[in-house]
């Protein structure tokens, strides 16, 4: 029997991509459903476990190259959260590689985690919201109800210009949701503002700020997109920690 390449590791892929993201012990919500316990790691031992990780996958895709179990895609994957780990701590160039490697690898699986990537890498020479585009009407073909589908379909619509189709889908994924949370919150502030509708801008960011701060203060794929935010509003550093203390 093949092992996944995260058998060795002792944790899964989700264990692994969710503590090297956001670096706590809190479950996301399908690791709570199942009752998982999320361990904490630091970046040094985060890039040990990515490296070990890696290391193990491109053995047993050299290895086994027609197994049924395929690593590609979780592989693909830990050289993506690698490159990410590596590209925001300041090595650029290994993570650009890094990067690289993972989207190669994840060239045949054609899903929304590859339509994630397209959209939100923080390396903006990897992103292509023209092929997210493709990939996730695709998608929703087979899976009309996937509120993250839609959700990351409203981005890359945003992405290429097409605002009035990107609110569309961002309230499709939101009424899928239960009325989302801090992504979607921080999509529609980014729509708002594009429709010189300044005040709801600032509604829904506070909202998406509040909603961060309250249930996940060290989601470094919140953190990210919520500097887009501040970016494309002018708002500085300084203003947001202003409106927090009040």
């Amino acid at each position: 029997m093949i092992l996944s390449p995260m058998a060795p590791l002792g944790i899964t892929d989700n264990q692994l991509r969710w503590g090297v993201r956001h670096g706590s012990e809190t479950p996301s919500s399908s690791l709570r459903r199942r009752g998982a316990r999320v361990p904490r790691l630091c970046p040094g031992n985060a890039e040990a476990a990515l490296r070990r990780r890696s290391a193990v996958g491109e053995k047993l895709l050299a290895d086994f190259p027609g197994a049924v179990h395929n690593p590609a895609r979780e592989l693909g994957l830990g050289h993506y959260d690698l490159g990410v780990l590596l590209y925001e701590n300041g090595r650029l160039q290994e993570g650009v590689d890094a990067i690289r490697r993972g989207l190669e690898l994840m060239e045949t699986y054609e899903d929304t985690n590859l339509a994630t990537l397209l959209v939100s890498c923080p390396a903006k020479q990897f992103r292509d919201p023209e092929r997210a585009l493709k990939l996730l009407k695709k998608q929703l073909q087979h899976e009309p109800l996937s509120a993250d589908a839609w959700s990351i379909l409203g981005l890359a619509q945003y992405q290429t210009g097409r605002f009035q189709e990107a609110l569309a889908s961002v309230q499709k994924s939101m009424e899928l949701s239960s009325g989302g949370n801090a992504f979607h919150w921080f999509g529609m502030a980014m729509l708002s503002w594009q429709r010189d509708e300044k005040p709801k801008a600032k509604e829904w960011y506070d909202k998406a700020v509040e909603w961060t701060n309250k249930n996940a203060p060290n989601d470094q794929d919140l953190r990210r997109f919520r500097a887009e935010v501040e970016q494309l509003m002018g708002i500085t550093a300084q203003s947001a920690a202003g409106a927090l203390r009040q």
